[in-house]
């Protein structure tokens, strides 16, 4: 899995913009390994759901595990992650106040 640019610049922003997230509901598409979507759980989002390609989602339930403590305390009621490929359909139903894809 890589760690782009694009995300490492997503999650900083909304590190430094929490009010963008805080209370929402949030859909992360392609986590890889989950950075924008942890920072949104961190950040305060209220439902986090991180979806990638079947080979992504050990990693990403490792990653989620290794930041539970600091996503429990920041007011996120769910975060979990689904195996999801955009080139099949249909997705999953999720609702999402907000949708982040910050590679493409």
């Amino acid at each position: 899995l890589n760690l782009w640019d694009g995300g490492v610049l997503l999650a900083r922003y909304l590190e430094s913009n929490p009010e963008k997230v805080r209370g929402k509901d949030i859909l992360e598409i392609g986590s890889g390994c989950g950075l924008v979507g942890i920072a949104a759980a961190v950040c305060g989002g209220r439902n986090v759901v991180l979806t990638d390609l079947r080979y992504a989602m050990n990693h990403l339930k490792q990653n989620i595990s290794y930041n539970m403590e600091k996503i429990d305390g920041a007011g996120c009621v769910e975060i979990k992650c689904m195996e999801f490929d955009w080139f099949k359909l249909p997705p999953p139903p999720i609702h999402a106040h907000l949708g982040f894809k910050s590679d493409i």
